[in-house]
């Protein structure tokens, strides 16, 4: 079946495509909404060509996409609501796809190869963007000039690169080829030590709690190890080279003041959220408290205007600004449905590999869940990445959880 074939490549697919922007006007350019179009259209064709299953995950994945795009109408800036509302829902109708097209642990595997493509992506592009100087951060270039990493296109996307270490580093566990175990784990410690050199504190705290989550639940000790190593390891690599611990030291000369206690208070994204959740809660607009009626168009739209043309950057402030109090339940309850799901297996007794999807799960979920303090839900990149593996997981435990009760 070709669309499933399509399927295996839409995670790198999507990478490369974020790589390419770099030579446009990004999110607004022609290359952006052929993707736009190209993952629309892949979405009704499943529809149209598959036995759709559904479950309490797909159904409240589809209660908040048809909550949203009901909202556009009425949204100040139409066109603008269509275009992120497009963006923040795709990703999210991967569920619905993956859950779809995953029939077996071999199509889990087939996927994982995906990933592995993925992270050969966000390397060679890394190189590439550092021989051209493509894309520096900004935080250092201005007090030393081009002495810092180029990140090409990724430079503001770094939960691109958190998730892939994430999630490599448990299928790490249940590859069965020594060389391929040795490649993907040699892929992760070169992907995390880009992601510590970038200083970006929402993506390196979600990898750390990724981490964490495998070494307090697995039952395979020397993983254990391993998982924890990984960042220790990086750690040493890069202060054991002069180069890099250069960069490393003169960004976090540079960003001081971002992990300085007293002014983290004062930047705006925590400005944002006092002024957002006050506005809400005050009730001041009856209707645009429960209702938002904005469909993720927040400029211009909390703080009455004082902050211009500004986006509001915690996920969890854009959707109750701009779907109302209505809104954030819906996106919440898609968490619990998927917290109700991991409860149901884990009453379950699992051998290594389905248990190491099972830990994989709960890791997602709450790792993409903090993921949102640091922004990025227009991200098609690394939240479709998201969804594509918690429906494909949940669907492998279904069938295998299903065999075992029967």
């Amino acid at each position: 079946m070709i669309l499933k074939k399509i399927f295996y490549f839409i995670i790198p697919f999507n990478l490369l495509i974020d790589v390419l922007l770099v030579f446009t006007d990004k999110s607004g350019s022609l290359l952006a909404l052929f993707r736009g179009l190209i993952l629309y259209s892949y979405f009704f064709l499943i529809i149209s060509h598959t036995k759709n299953k559904i479950n309490s995950n797909v159904v409240s994945i589809i209660i908040f996409t048809i909550y949203v795009f009901a909202q556009i109408p009425f949204s100040n800036d139409i066109l603008y609501s269509l275009r992120i509302s497009s963006q923040v829902i795709i990703s999210m109708l991967f569920f619905y796809i993956a859950y779809n097209l995953i029939k077996s642990k071999e199509d889990l595997r087939k996927l994982n190869n995906s990933l592995y493509i993925y992270m050969f992506i966000l390397i060679s592009q890394t190189l590439i963007a550092n021989i051209f100087h493509i894309g520096y951060t900004g935080y250092i270039t201005v007090l030393y000039g081009n002495n810092d990493i180029a990140f090409g296109n990724l430079k503001d996307n770094f939960l691109n690169f958190s998730f892939p270490i994430i999630i490599a580093i448990y299928l790490s566990q249940i590859e069965k080829s020594i060389l391929k175990k040795v490649v993907i784990l040699i892929m992760t410690l070169i992907i995390s030590i880009i992601l510590i050199l970038s200083l970006k504190r929402i993506a390196i705290f979600v990898v750390i709690l990724g981490i964490l989550i495998l070494i307090l639940k697995n039952k395979i000790k020397s993983y254990k190890i391993l998982s924890g190593l990984i960042l220790v390891l990086s750690f040493v690599l890069i202060l054991n080279s002069e180069k890099l611990k250069n960069i490393l030291s003169e960004k976090m000369i540079a960003r001081q003041n971002n992990f300085n206690i007293e002014r983290i208070n004062e930047e705006l994204r925590f400005v944002e959220t006092e002024v957002v959740w006050k506005e809400v809660f005050s009730f001041d607009d009856p209707i645009k408290s429960i209702f938002g009626l904005q469909a993720f168009n927040s400029i211009g739209n909390y703080g009455n205007g004082r902050f211009g043309k500004r986006n509001l950057h915690i996920d969890y402030n854009l959707i109750v600004n701009t779907t109302g109090i209505i809104g954030l339940l819906l996106y919440l309850h898609i968490y619990i449905e998927l917290i109700k799901k991991y409860t149901f297996y884990n009453k379950i007794k699992m051998n290594n590999e389905l248990f190491s999807y099972k830990i994989l799960l709960l890791t997602l979920i709450i790792t993409s869940f903090f993921s949102s303090l640091g922004g990025q839900f227009y991200s098609i990149t690394f939240r479709s990445m998201i969804f594509i593996y918690l429906g494909a997981i949940i669907k492998i435990l279904d069938i295998e959880t299903k065999n075992k009760l029967c």
